[in-house]
């Protein structure tokens, strides 16, 4: 078990703070959803997933027996209130989507509450109220299935890691590049539990596969980085020939460069000059720190000042961009700050 912070990692979190934030602040400000700062959003949440793999693995204890009910409530208890309060917020801006059906209003509040509104393929479920509530969904999942998944993968014999990284990547592609175009190809590529989990995976065997790689001899590391440049070759003929261009497509095409990152990141923490100016740069790593608060909060910032952009007719979109920011930044500090100091500290300690 390893309880050293990885500070570049940190950085990386805020790196994909900002990209999350630019695409959403990109759709309602300026009606835009194209390529790049779609993708910009999948690439956040892309990392956001392989960082939460990786680092569960790099901080497991294998001795210690782990409750899942445990798991689950220090979970819920950093992330839930804020969570419900959000979810609140956003009421106002979907009621009138349900007026048809107050039916589906309710199930879809429900099961929004109970943070299992992802596994239903329809947008009115998976993506309603706090938008990026769906990533819960496949948070809470990974805390119940971590153990079984720690001890099947840590049978997999150190020669099998890269093949198993390559394998479930190289599937991503093909899935992203021969799925029909329908109406829930958005929610199978980009919202599916199990889809997100299968990059999940990938951060936990990347880890390994890395702790064991500074023991590797040369044929087998030669080995692994071709099977890399292999890998980087066939994604780029599927990219190419996939009919599919919406941001949700590209959180596929960005799960081999992502791991990249994370690779490099791990294996020249403190001995690069240019990772500790970047990645270990103080700002990026405080942003690092309120990334998780950030992100459930940005979408109501944002979609509140959206309002006074329509009803006032401002025309400054610019300046509502930069607003947005620094209302989400400052309010997911003062919530981690006074919630952390007010209620954790005192309730669980």
């Amino acid at each position: 078990m390893n309880t050293q912070k990885i500070q570049s990692f940190q950085g990386l979190r805020g790196i994909a703070m900002i990209l999350v934030f630019l695409a959403h602040g990109t759709m309602y400000y300026f009606w835009s959803r194209g390529k790049l700062w779609g993708s910009s959003g999948a690439v956040g949440v892309q990392i956001f997933i392989m960082l939460s793999g990786f680092l569960t693995y790099y901080h497991w204890n294998e001795k210690q027996t782990v409750k899942i009910t445990d798991a689950l409530r220090n979970k819920a208890k950093k992330i839930y209130l804020l969570h419900l309060i959000t979810l609140l917020l956003s009421i106002p801006f979907y009621w009138r989507l349900f007026l048809d059906s107050w039916k589906t209003f309710f199930r879809s509040m429900i099961l929004n509450i109970l943070c299992l509104n992802t596994w239903i393929p329809k947008i009115h479920y998976y993506n309603a109220f706090n938008g990026v509530s769906w990533y819960l969904t496949v948070l809470f999942l990974w805390v119940i299935i971590t153990p079984a998944l720690m001890k099947i993968i840590r049978k997999i014999p150190q020669k099998c890691l890269i093949f198993v990284l390559l394998m479930i990547v190289l599937g991503e592609f093909i899935l992203a590049a021969t799925i029909p175009h329908t109406d829930i190809t958005e929610w199978i590529l980009y919202y599916n539990p199990l889809v997100r989990t299968l990059d999940f995976i990938n951060g936990i065997v990347l880890c390994r596969y890395l702790e064991a790689y500074k023991d590797f001899t040369r044929r087998k590391k030669l080995c692994g980085g071709g099977g890399m440049l292999l890998l980087i070759l066939i994604s780029a003929i599927f990219v190419k020939a996939s009919p599919i261009r919406e941001y949700y497509y590209y959180s596929a095409v960005w799960a081999l460069p992502v791991m990249l990152i994370l690779a490099v990141l791990y294996l020249k923490e403190n001995q690069s000059k240019a990772v500790k100016w970047t990645f270990q740069n103080s700002l990026l790593v405080w942003f690092g720190d309120i990334s998780m608060e950030f992100f459930l909060i940005h979408m109501p910032v944002i979609r509140y000042l959206e309002v006074c952009y329509r009803r006032l007719n401002w025309d400054y979109n610019v300046f509502l961009y930069i607003l947005g920011f620094i209302l989400s930044v400052v309010a997911a500090a003062l919530w981690k700050k006074f919630y952390q100091r007010c209620f954790l500290d005192r309730r669980f300690n």
